[in-house]
């Protein structure tokens, strides 16, 4: 590092290649190698750590938030400060400016790209990984025997109420649809629920998911996302921005639950149904079995497509920026270098 970080004394390498060929080596060449060798080597080291630290910033943010919030937040501010302290002192070697700017550029976009990534699909793919999974379960039984379940298993006899289905248009234009699940006998209470979007009538015409295939029995249980745990130290602040508080998962939750409780009051009243439903009935997205056990495997491919696709926009984007602070650092040093050949610097 500290052979790196001295400036390269590009006469003497100018020198060593005409005693080596035994010519001498144009001026007009000699000044644009003086000029250009350090710019496009300050350039490079620029652009593989702005590169480099997205990537791994974007990663770090997404697949280890769920169980290691605290030490994700730690590592990336700890990299800030590292970045900053070489901006800072640029003038202790070629390479700190470009390497501090395109680290503070690369990280904070990183963990902006790295709080969306996982509350979108690191989030999803971890908890469906981890959480419980129930077989045959019975669409009559209390909804609270399988509370901490991901993906349920349904009896063979368990359908979706396609035409006891309801929908509700919301305020944002979403149509938020809720059908029954049902087993052979009438019930008394629902506690199941298939939901979701811009996929049923105001009344009954259910297409939400797998629910015209008669052999689905699949149910992913819905979750709302992380609320400001994980994704990143970045995180807190825009879900304090967003909700005016620090959200955990239960919250964010029951918030998404909430969307398709219009939806669900009004088809429990269409049903007709003699006992009120539970307080917090389990909503799922009605899947094929084969999908449920992919869910998990398919929210990471979706989470490492992002990430990829994210470093390679940036790594288009950042090379003006990576050019600029190269060709700054190394016109710095060799206004430093001209002082020092002409004995202004003892």
């Amino acid at each position: 590092w500290a052979a790196h970080q001295s400036l390269p004394n590009v006469a003497a390498m100018w020198a060593a290649w005409a005693d080596y060929y035994g010519a001498v080596v144009p001026s007009g060449a000699h000044k644009t190698g003086a000029a250009i060798g350090p710019a496009f080597e300050a350039f490079a080291v620029g652009m593989v750590v702005g590169i480099g630290t997205l990537f791994l910033t974007v990663a770090l943010c997404t697949s280890v938030s769920f169980r290691h919030p605290n030490v994700v937040d730690v590592i990336c501010l700890v990299a800030v400060c590292s970045f900053a302290f070489c901006t800072l002192t640029q003038r202790k070697g070629l390479w700190r400016f470009p390497i501090g700017l395109n680290g503070l550029f690369a990280i904070v976009n990183g963990m902006l790209l790295g709080s969306h990534c996982y509350s979108s699909y690191g989030y999803f793919a971890q908890i469906y990984a981890k959480s419980r999974i129930y077989p045959n379960v019975d669409p009559y039984q209390r909804a609270a025997s399988v509370a901490d379940g991901g993906r349920l298993v349904f009896a063979p006899e368990a359908i979706v109420g396609i035409d006891k289905a309801a929908g509700y248009l919301a305020g944002d234009g979403v149509m938020y649809c809720a059908a029954p699940i049902l087993g052979i006998d009438e019930p008394r209470r629902v506690e199941f629920w298939a939901v979701g979007f811009d996929c049923c009538q105001p009344s009954g015409n259910f297409t939400c998911g797998a629910a015209l295939d008669k052999h689905a029995r699949g149910g992913a249980v819905v979750f709302g996302g992380p609320g400001a745990r994980g994704g990143g130290p970045l995180t807190s602040l825009l879900v304090a921005l967003s909700h005016g508080g620090a959200a955990t998962p239960r919250e964010e939750d029951a918030v998404e639950r909430a969307k398709f409780e219009p939806a669900r009051r009004k088809a429990e009243e269409a049903m007709g149904l003699v006992a009120k439903g539970p307080d917090e009935p389990v909503l799922v997205r009605w899947v094929r079995v084969g999908d449920l056990q992919m869910l998990s495997r398919d929210y990471t491919l979706q989470e490492w497509t992002f990430i990829l696709l994210c470093t390679f926009v940036y790594a288009c984007l950042s090379t003006p920026i990576a050019w600029v602070t190269g060709r700054r650092a190394s016109m710095f040093f060799k206004r430093m270098e001209d002082v020092y050949i002409n004995g202004g610097v003892s």
